[in-house]
C-alpha cells in the first residue's frame, strides 16, 4: 500500500497489499484559536458588563476604583504615578456619569502598568459583579 501526505495535510491510502483501494483518513483540525486578554482588558470588560447589569453598582464601585487609583498613585513612582492618576481621572469621570465610554476616553487603559493595582481593582468588580447576582 502506498501512503501520502497531500497539500491540504490529509493522508490517503491509495491501495492495499491486495489491490482494493483504503478509504481517506480526514485532515487534522487545526488547534482553536487562543485569546490573551490583558488583564487590564478583562477589567474592562466586566465593568462593561456592570454598567449594563446595575448602572447604580457601576457607579460606585468606580467612585471606589477612583479612590484606589488615586491611593495607588500616591505610593508609585514617577511615570506610573501619572498613568495611575490618570486612570483615577477616567474612573471619577466614570462615576459621575455612568459610562465606561468616559473611562475609555481618558485614554487610562493603555497607561496603566500590569500588577498589584490592575489585581485590586479587578477585585473590586469582581465582588460588585457578585453582588448583583453575576458570577465573574
Amino acid at each position: 500500500m502506498d501512503i501520502r501526505i497531500v497539500p491540504d495535510a490529509s493522508i490517503q491510502a491509495t491501495g492495499d497489499a491486495t489491490g482494493t483501494r483504503a478509504p481517506s483518513v480526514p485532515p487534522i483540525p487545526p488547534p482553536p484559536a487562543v485569546a490573551n486578554i490583558s488583564p487590564f482588558g478583562d477589567l474592562m470588560g466586566k465593568l462593561r458588563e456592570l454598567s449594563e447589569v446595575s448602572p447604580e453598582a457601576f457607579r460606585q464601585v468606580t467612585a471606589q476604583l477612583r479612590d484606589v487609583a488615586h491611593h495607588a498613585a500616591a505610593q508609585a513612582p514617577g511615570h506610573q504615578a501619572a498613568a495611575i492618576g490618570e486612570l483615577a481621572n477616567g474612573f471619577d469621570a466614570a462615576s459621575r456619569t455612568g459610562r465606561l465610554s468616559t473611562l475609555q476616553a481618558a485614554g487610562a487603559a493603555a497607561h496603566l502598568p500590569e500588577g498589584p493595582v490592575t489585581a485590586q481593582l479587578a477585585e473590586q468588580v469582581d465582588a460588585a459583579l457578585h453582588e448583583t447576582g453575576r458570577t465573574p
